[in-house]
């Protein structure tokens, strides 16, 4: 942490604040523009704005010019990031606009880092990787070869400053001498390196004391160096073409001799190789052994005698070529074209002899080969051909046997056995294609007997085309007699598993017909009728369906013969047996389906009966009810009218009887419910007894209560509308005097009105709507269909809602005139107080305006009449402005006048009077103008005057100059001529005195610029100087000039900085006297302030800034490289700007504080004026509110009190609602004095008044509200004990007729549940009647004793005493015990039918339990028969035990039926279904044993078949498995002899090593053949045992001898394949190690020969290659030697030919002895051409560079550059061109036109432009680099790139035209010789 708290930062951020922000200045400098610290100089946006335009090129137009807020801020940085990012193309990550604001220095650096990136070292490459890693090759390349200079990074590599020193040493030697720095000085080093680089203009980013910390930041000093890049990369281009024109001069002559003996030496070596390449291709041979050893021989011949002095006058031939070719190449000359054949000729005419020569020898090797093979073939074809014709012998006999079949097996054995005759057929093609390629070896081979090899082959072919056909046809009997046998077997097994099916369907099916319940109900029993017969259609439809299919079936048998069938026993006879059997269950199960429909009918019917007799009922009941509901009408005569209808319940009665006789009936039958109806006789009486007795009296009752209450709601009514009506016609009568008092005293009389009238009314309008409410409520709740209440005449709630809202209409009309009235009142004052203010400040302007105005200023420089003219502008600014206050001035007047304001004349008066004086503001404005543009025009014609004086002046200098240029003639008279005329100078002194003169003048009226001409005194001076008089004398008085100027600058500076601080402090001592007056002075102060001294201080800051400007470009325009103008401490137009925007900061708080004091007092005098009046208003409402509490009433009614009540509620809410009048007044009070309002004091102290009297409001409220509460409460006791006994005695009765009804009802249930569920609920009931009776009981007498006490005698509300209510308690205390007694006995009688129930439905279960469990047992039975039809009977125990278990059930439903038990909820099992289950079960006892005696017979009679059929199938088995292994054996045997007895003919070890493997492939075949051959034996000798003779034809013992044979066979093979491998491995090893040797020495004579027809590099270099070449084929004479060796032992063990080689030993020797002529002549002719000076084709160390640049910018690594990454390359070795020129180059480079730069195009471009280039093209763009002129170079463009000797070379040879010379003519000229 720093000293004063505050976080020290980091040394990298430090150093990149700094390095980044003068990065940003270099821009904002062209604009005049900086930023002293990025932090805090790019918030408000704006210079950041300046900076993208510039770096864009792109003006921004809209954004905000004067941010204040920090939204503004933020939006004018988002603009310029858009914009720059959108014509960058790239994206800004990691920082937003917020982030700058908020001034996030570190965000800040990196979001400037980007910038500089993209702006700067982008363009080095292609990204930024790239970029750094570009940039630091760059300065590798720069500081190359700089002692103690090693770049490896952009941090410590620079902290000694001698790498910045070397780059500025390389590119510009003359501006520091780099070898007197001191490594150890590193300041030192530093600030010579950055003083240096400043002075050739690069910017100073860093400071020394940056780069002496531990670690630089790098990315500042990446930025720094950016700097270097741009500036030095672009005099790289000039360099390397000066160098290549340099070379060029040194090569002017030709090689004419060596190209003539080129010429000879070619044509006479072509017409030999022609020659001898005609001979070889000759392809005509002899057909003999002898002959063709012959040519071998003289072949041989030509190889080692005659080819090779051929051969060394072809490399001597190439060499020569070479050496020509060499020195037209090294300076890039016209390609030698040479008039006899080209090397290339040559050299395709040679490739021709030796591809003719290697194919003759090879063509004759192979011919020889050809006619050893032939012998070898032919031995081998006639054996394999006997053999294959036994085969085929053999194959035909079997093939053309009878083959006999009776049965499948049969036939699938034969079939077996004829596909392994096919595969071994199949195989046997495979020995007969080895013969057939055999032969056409044989005939490929040319023999001369191959017609009889073409024939024999042939009639293989038809042999075995014999053997396939004869195999076909075999194959086809045989597949004929499978598939009939397979059809016999198909049938066989079809009926066996379709009668099996069947039976066992049938059985499934007639078990399952058996068991039928057909349902319980009628519909269950009908529902049941369709899908039984759908399905005795279906079982008798599938039953059909499978025996008719089984009938056919046997009939198919039948007829193909089928006698037997192993796979069943079942007949036809059996089967027709079987479907007869579902037929009889069918017809069973219709009979007992007939009988349960007719019983389930009659029930059915009875059960319709009863429904439609209780239907019939309810009916009654509703006709009954609705003639009792008929009668319609007011209560009284209505009553009469039931009564006489309802006849005490006499009718309904009897109807009643008529269904309880028909439920009798239905017990009787045993129907436990009723589908058609939820009807009971006792659910009919209890509807009778509460939908009519019930009914009636409580209907009655209703009636009564209804006519009292609207007798009372009429009274009521009449007396609101007449008392409603007179208020109307009272506020009709309203009228104003139109005076803003009288408005006020009409507001508070209506606020009175509503809260005592009005609210009084409403109330008793309430309480009407409540009682008319309460009676439709109550008709509306009663059950008995009143009509809806029908008011009287004008009564209704409508004419009554009608009538209040005529009155609040009135009463809104009211309120809304007197509203208005105040509104407008108040408006209008209002607006004239704002007219008054806004009129006097108007005035204010107009009168200081005027004033200013009509002043005249002395005015005697042009600067204070500039200052005057840009004060005039701003005036007139403010003038346009101004122009509102005059609008609003008007707004403000027409708005009193559509108010009526009765002093509307004054004010338009007043405003038309300003208006005219403001007009004429503009006439003064234009006549003060011209008075200033006349003086300024007149200063302004001293300009014109100097600038026409200037022009005379320069062309008195001209013609003088030319006078000078007249005399000619001989030195000496010509120097005295030009002195005469000259005489020192005097006559253009004397016309420069008048320049000056006016100069002068200009300069006492401070005209400091001229923009009619560039020139000066000074520049017109240095010109006399120069041209005239001389350097020096010029340039020391372009220095006073500089001096005097400088002088005047600091002057003008240091008076300006001096009254700018004045006016400062001037600023900072603002204060005010805290009154809206003084505010207002102030305001119009800072307005004359910044229309005087802030124009004038802008125009003279304007002023100074130009003398800046003018004293640099004075500056910049002198011919002695003066320095930019160092301004005077404090005093440079930053400095001035710095000044000025603090001024303007200060002006800006200025305005701000004046604003805010004027604001202030504004708001004061506004919140003063609205208290006041909502204080007078408030005090009004506060004393009719305390007059109002202060009342008290005469209450004696409770209709009187609750009116009090609701007009007293309407007050406190009323009072309540004004708390937001006291509110408001608070905050105004705090709204003063959060604005320091001057007398707060007195509006408090008025404030607190008003507070305490408004709040005492409360008490006096509450105490009235206490005094009516306590009336209220009085009178509502009375009312309240009146109306409680009414209700609870009406209740009471009410309830007492439900609760009898209740308790006469004794319908308890219809099971034992039900009843006992019951008895809860009757207790229940029972007690709470009891309960609530005597509740309703008590209640009613302590009513009826509160009345008594209180003296209340009468109740209007009731005609029930309290006698009434104990007779209702007493008799329902009755109806209670009747009912409890009824319950017990039915209690009773439903328990002993339960225990009934419950009994049958155990003794159900258990029996079908019983039944289940037998027929479980019988379903998991398992064995043969006879065991199953033991566990039958054990099982079944002939019936007993379910015999037993019905007996009991049928004993109980007896008795059930005794006890009229109709239903059992416990069970759906009745007897007529146990009985159906009981005969199912007997029936499936006997079924199930019959079947098993069946499956008896059944299987006794399929093991005999089995039995017949398994002998049968043994012995067919044994006979194919024999055939099939015999023959496949014998077919091994047979290939294997044959293999075994193939002629070794093997040549090489290779060959034998073929065979060998084929052998050990073959062996393991032995084994499993062995054990096949022993099967085999096994087999046969079960056969014997079996007595079967077919042994298909080849019997064990023919198997045995073939057996024994391949034996021998095979171990004889292993013995003679051992002996061939030694002697093949012997040969081979004699022909590797030669072919080895050889090999090795002709690739290294092949590579070597290009070697040294190839050298590359500088002579040296191929000089020491060759001289190493020479040493190495010295040492290779003993390779030859072996050689020698090693061809005489292989002619002595006869090895003609070597696979591995192509080469003999005269061969070599003959290459050997050429190659060394070769290198021999080579190294001469590169000694002598070592002595020339010639170009210089790349150095190994430049290839290394071309290698290290390429591979650095093929990022992807993928062998080739692209454009962008080619231009990187190009910028990093300071090759810097435009898009076009880079168009240009790729497009010539890029030669396959892939779009990409391959590393050899790139090495030939790099070669043109880093080594010599000679090429016409590349010396004229070279020129172009260097020149300015096309075409033509002068003297001057020569100096700065080229010696003294080059010049006077070029000045020589090359053609002068006008100041320079023509170097594209020089350029052809060259290149044409």
């Amino acid at each position: 942490m720093s000293k004063g708290g505050k976080e020290e930062l980091p040394d990298w951020v430090k150093m990149q604040q700094k390095t980044f922000t003068r990065w940003f200045n270099k821009h904002l400098k062209r604009v005049k523009e900086s930023i002293t610290d990025l932090q805090e100089g790019l918030e408000d946006g704006l210079k950041f704005i300046k900076f993208v335009e510039l770096v864009t090129e792109k003006k921004i137009n809209r954004y905000n010019k004067r941010p204040k807020l920090r939204i503004q801020k933020i939006e004018n940085i988002k603009i310029a990031m858009e914009q720059i990012q959108n014509e960058k193309k790239f994206q800004f990550a990691s920082i937003g606009p917020e982030d700058i604001v908020d001034k996030n220095l570190k965000l800040i650096l990196g979001f400037v880092w980007t910038i500089i990136m993209k702006c700067s070292i982008e363009d080095i490459s292609v990204e930024e990787l790239t970029a750094k890693e570009a940039l630091l090759l760059w300065c590798k390349k720069q500081t190359a070869g700089y002692q103690n200079v090693n770049v490896r990074n952009f941090t410590s590599s620079w902290k000694d400053g001698l790498a910045f020193a070397a780059i500025i040493h390389h590119n510009k030697p003359s501006m520091l001498d780099f070898y007197s720095l001191d490594q150890k000085k590193p300041a030192e080093n530093l600030e010579t390196a950055f003083e240096a680089a400043n002075q050739l203009g690069i910017d100073r980013f860093l400071d020394v004391e940056d780069m002496l910390i531990d670690i630089p930041d790098e990315k500042a000093v990446m930025a720094y160096l950016a700097e270097y890049f741009q500036y030095f990369s672009s005099g790289a281009k000039q360099q390397n073409a000066a160098r290549r024109i340099g070379k060029l001069m040194d090569f002017t002559q030709a090689n004419d001799e060596l190209k003539q003996e080129y010429n000879r030496l070619g044509e006479e070596l072509l017409k030999w190789i022609e020659k001898k390449t005609d001979e070889l291709n000759q392809r005509e041979f002899p057909n003999t052994k002898e002959e063709m050893e012959k040519l071998i021989s003289e072949f041989a011949e030509y190889k080692n005698h005659e080819k090779p002095p051929k051969a060394t006058e072809k490399i001597n031939l190439e060499a020569l070529y070479n050496t020509i070719a060499r020195k037209l190449e090294a300076h890039q000359r016209p390609k030698f074209i040479p008039t006899g054949p080209s090397v290339e000729k040559i050299q395709e005419k040679w490739d021709e002899l030796e591809e003719a020569e290697k194919l003759r020898g090879k063509i004759l090797n192979e011919e020889l080969g050809r006619q050893e093979r032939i012998e070898g073939l032919l031995s081998n074809f006639n054996n394999k051909v006997k053999k294959l014709e036994q085969f085929h012998k053999d194959k035909k006999n079997y093939l053309t046997s009878p083959h006999e079949v009776s049965t499948l097996m049969a036939a699938n054995q034969e079939l077996k056995r004829l596909d392994a005759s096919d595969d071994e057929y199949e195989r046997s093609k495979k020995r007969l294609e080895e013969v057939k390629e055999i032969g056409k070896k044989i005939v490929e081979e040319n023999y001369k007997d191959k017609d009889e090899v073409i024939e024999k082959m042939k009639e293989l072919d038809d042999k075995w085309d014999e053997l396939k056909s004869l195999s076909e046809k075999l194959r086809e009997k045989l597949e004929n007699d499978k598939k009939r046998e397979e059809r016999k077997e198909y049938l066989r097994k079809k009926w066996g598993q379709l009668a099996k099916d069947y039976t066992r369907w049938i059985k499934d099916e007639s078990d399952s017909i058996r068991v039928y319940e057909f349902g319980y109900t009628l519909e269950a029993v009908e529902k049941y009728k369709s899908p039984m017969e759908e399905n005795e259609k279906n079982y008798r439809n599938q039953s059909d369906g499978k025996y008719q299919k089984l009938e056919k079936l046997w009939k198919k048998m039948q007829d193909i013969g089928i006698e037997d069938n192993r796979y069943t026993a079942l007949t036809l006879d059996d089967v027709k047996d079987v479907h007869k059997q579902l037929e009889d269950e069918l017809e069973k199960r219709n009979q007992a389906y007939k009988k349960e429909l007719e019983r389930q009918i009659a029930m059915d019917e009875k059960r319709k009966e009863f429904a439609k007799a209780a239907d019939d009922f309810l009916e009654y009941l509703k006709e009954h009810l609705e003639e009792i509901n008929k009668p319609t009408g007011e209560p009284q005569p209505l009553i009469e009218a039931i009564k006489g209808i309802h006849q005490d319940g006499a009718p309904s009665k009897e109807e009643l009887e008529k269904v309880i006789k028909i439920d009798q009936e239905m017990r009787e039958m045993g129907i436990p419910d009723n589908k058609y109806t939820e009807h009971t006789v006792a659910s009919l009486g209890s509807k009778r007894t509460q939908d009519i007795d019930l009914y009636v009296d409580n209907y009655i009752a209703a009636l009564n209560e209804e006519h009292k209450q609207k007798e009372l709601y009429k009274l009521r009514a009449t007396k609101w509308i007449e008392e409603v009506n007179a208020i109307i016609e009272k506020l009709q009568a309203l009228s104003f005097d139109n005076t803003l008092e009288d408005a006020r005293a009409k507001t508070a009389d209506f606020a009175e009105y509503m809260s005592t009238q009005h609210s009084e009314k409403s109330a008793q309008k309430t309480l009407i709507e409540n009682l008319a409410d309460d009676i439709s409520k109550y008709l509306k709740a009663q059950p008995y269909n009143r009509p809806e209440f029908v008011y009287e005449d004008g009564l209704s709630l409508e004419d009554i809602e009608a009538k209040w809202k005529e009155l609040e209409k009135e009463e809104a009309d009211h309120k809304k005139k007197i509203d208005d009235e105040v509104k407008r009142q108040e408006l209008c004052d209002e607006l004239q107080k704002r007219f008054h203010d806004r009129a006097a400040n108007l005035q204010r302007y107009i009168d200081a305006s005027s004033h200013y105005l009509k002043a005249n200023e002395e005015i005697k420089t042009i600067n204070l009449a500039q200052t005057q003219i840009n004060r005039l502008e701003n005036f007139k600014k403010d003038l346009e402005e101004s122009k509102e206050l005059v609008s609003d001035l008007k707004e403000l007047k027409n708005q009193l006048e559509e108010n009526k304001y009765h002093k509307i004349s004054e004010i338009a008066e007043k405003l038309e009077k300003l208006e005219e004086e403001w007009k004429a503001l503009s006439g003064l404005q234009d006549e003060k103008k011209k008075r200033l543009d006349d003086i300024y025009e007149k200063m302004d014609e001293k300009r014109k005057e100097f600038a026409k004086a200037a022009d005379d002046f320069l062309e008195y200098l001209k013609k003088h100059l030319e006078e000078i240029n007249t005399p000619t003639g001989e030195p000496q008279p010509l120097i005295e001529a030009i002195k005469g005329i000259h005489q020192d100078g005097a006559p253009s002194k004397e016309e420069l005195e008048k320049v000056i003169k006016i100069d002068q003048e200009m300069r006492e009226m401070e005209i400091t610029d001229n923009k009619y001409t560039d020139h000066t005194v000074a520049s017109l001076s240095s010109k006399r100087a120069r041209d005239i008089d001389g350097y020096v004398h010029n340039y020391i008085s372009a220095l006073n000039e500089e001096q005097q100027q400088k002088d005047f600058y600091k002057q003008r500076a240091t008076k300006w900085m001096e009254d700018v601080n004045g006016m400062i402090q001037k600023l900072q001592a603002l204060s005010f006297d805290n009154t809206l007056e003084d505010a207002r002075a102030k305001t119009a102060d800072f307005a004359e302030y910044i229309n005087t001294q802030h124009s004038e201080k802008s125009a003279q800051k304007t002023t100074i800034a130009n003398l800046s400007d003018n004293i640099n470009s004075y500056l910049k325009h002198q011919p002695y490289n003066r320095p930019e103008f160092a301004h005077p401490e404090g005093l440079s137009p930053d400095d001035l700007e710095t000044k000025w925007k603090e001024l303007h900061q200060e002006e800006s708080e200025h305005r701000k504080k004046i604003d805010k004091e004027l604001k202030r007092q504004e708001k004061c005098d506004e919140l003063q004026k609205q208290f006041h009046n909502r204080a007078a208003n408030l005090q009004r409402y506060i004393d009719a509110s305390s007059h109002y509490f202060n009342a008290e009433e005469e209450i004696q009614t409770l209709q009187t009190a609750q009116i009090q009540l609701r007009k007293l509620d309407n007050s406190k809410t009323a009072l309540e609602n004004s708390k937001s009048n006291v509110d408001k007044l608070k905050k105004i009070e705090n709204d003063l004095k959060e604005h320091n309002y001057h007398k707060i004091d007195d509006i408090s102290d008025e404030m607190n008044k008003l507070e305490s009297a408004w709040n005492s409001l409360f008490e006096l409220h509450d105490a009235k509200k206490k005094r009516l509460d306590d009336a209220l409460e009085r009178e509502q006791h009375k009312d309240s004990l009146r109306r409680e006994f009414a209700e609870k005695a009406g209740s009471y009765r009410v309830w007492f007729r439900k609760a009898g009804a209740q308790c006469r009802d004794f319908s308890f249930g219809r099971s034992l549940e039900e009843v006992k569920a019951f008895k809860e609920k009757l207790d229940q009931a029972n007690q709470e009647m009891t309960e609530k009776s005597q509740e309703f009981k008590s209640e009613l007498s302590d009513l009826d004793q509160k009345m008594k006490e209180l003296n209340v005698t009468e109740n209007r509300f009731t005609r029930i005493t309290l006698d009434d209510v104990n007779n209702f308690n007493d008799e329902l205390l009755g109806l209670i015990k009747k009912k409890n007694d009824a319950y017990d006995t039915e209690l009773a009688r439903q328990e002993a039918m339960e225990e009934k129930r419950i009994e049958f439905a155990k003794e159900a279960d258990n029996f079908v339990k019983l039944l289940n469990e037998k027929k479980e047992q019988f379903d998991q039975i398992t064995g043969e028969p006879e065991e199953k039809t033991e566990q039958v009977n054990k099982i079944y125990e002939e019936g007993k035990p379910t015999d037993e278990q019905f007996t009991k059930l049928q004993q109980l439903d007896a008795e059930s039926k005794a006890m009229k038990i109709v239903q059992n909820k416990h069970t759906e099992l009745d007897m007529q279904i146990l009985k159906t289950k009981k005969k199912w079960y007997d029936n499936f006892v006997a079924n199930l044993l019959a079947s098993i005696e069946e499956e008896k017979k059944m299987k006794e009679r399929a093991a005999q078949l089995q039995k017949e059929w398994e002998s049968k199938r043994k012995n067919e088995e044994m006979i194919q498995e024999y055939a099939a292994k015999s023959q496949e054996l014998n077919s091994w045997i047979e290939i294997a002899t044959e293999k075994m007895t193939e002629p070794i003919t093997s040549t090489t070890p290779q060959e034998n090593e073929t065979l060998k493997n084929e052998y050990d492939q073959f062996l393991p075949q032995k084994e499993p053949r062995e054990n096949e051959y022993k099967e085999l034996q096994d087999l046969a000798n079960k056969m014997n045992e079996a007595e079967i003779t077919n042994f298909s034809g080849l019997p064990i013992e023919t198997v045995a001898g073939k057996w024994n044979e391949i034996s021998t066979l095979i171990e004889q093979r292993k013995d003679d394949l051992e002996k061939d491998a030694q002697k093949q491995e012997a040969h081979e090893k004699l022909r590797i190690q030669f072919a080895d040797m050889a090999n090795d020495l002709h690739e290294y004579m092949t590579k070597t020969k290009k070697d040294v027809s190839e050298l590359s590099g500088n002579l040296d270099d191929q000089l020491e290659v060759v001289k190493k070449i020479i040493s190495e084929l010295i040492s290779k004479k003993s390779v030859i030697d072996s050689l020698t060796d090693l061809e005489s032992e292989m002619e002595a063990q006869h090895i003609k030919q070597n696979p591995h080689t192509a080469h003999t030993v005269p061969e070599t020797k003959q290459t050997y002895s050429q190659l060394m002529d070769f290198a021999n002549k080579q190294q001469d002719e590169i000694t002598n051409q070592n002595l020339e000076s010639q170009g210089k084709k790349v150095t190994e160390q430049q290839m290394k560079e071309f290698r290290e640049v390429f591979d650095h910018f093929d990022k992807n690594k993928s062998g080739s550059l692209d454009k962008l990454e080619f231009s990187g390359c190009l910028k990093s070795l300071g090759e810097d061109m435009s898009d076009e020129e880079l168009d240009k180059v790729f497009q010539q480079i890029d030669t396959d036109k892939s779009g990409k730069i391959e590393f050899d195009e790139f090495v030939t471009f790099m070669a043109s432009r880093t080594v010599d280039m000679d090429t016409k093209d590349q010396i004229l763009e070279s020129f172009r680099d260097l020149s300015k002129t096309p075409g033509i170079i002068t003297e001057q463009e020569f100096q700065d790139y080229f010696s003294k000797e080059q010049i006077e070379y070029f000045k020589q040879h090359m053609p002068q035209e006008g100041d320079g010379y023509n170097y594209e003519k020089w350029t052809q000229d060259v290149f044409d010789r």
